[in-house]
């Protein structure tokens, strides 16, 4: 539907991932761990950023760095599954990011 709607948007991407491509959806780490393979990244140097409790639990599973964003769910709801939690993206930046740990 997004595709149809703005064509646009595979453009702006090297590669799109989809849920055709994995067989277990989020908790399951699954989709995460496609993309490290696609990507040739490892856990270590992954980022995932998530509001969704599912997805939240899928980004720990894969051992990635998980950033939870506290725009579905409150912050208090969020923390305990994630290694930092954002209000917004506002003021974040990509040293800011490196500074996450796990």
């Amino acid at each position: 539907a997004v595709y149809r709607a703005r064509p646009e948007v595979r453009t702006m991407f090297d590669r799109i991932l989809t849920a055709e491509m994995f067989s277990r959806s989020k908790p399951a780490p699954d989709c995460f761990l496609l993309g490290m393979e696609v990507f040739d990244t490892t856990p270590d140097t992954t980022y995932v950023f998530e509001d969704s409790f599912n997805g939240l639990k899928a980004g720990m599973a894969s051992e990635a760095t998980v950033i939870g964003l506290a725009t579905t769910n409150s912050r208090e709801a969020v923390a305990p599954l994630c290694h930092c939690v954002l209000d917004d993206f506002t003021g974040f930046t990509y040293d800011k990011m490196l500074q996450v740990h796990k």
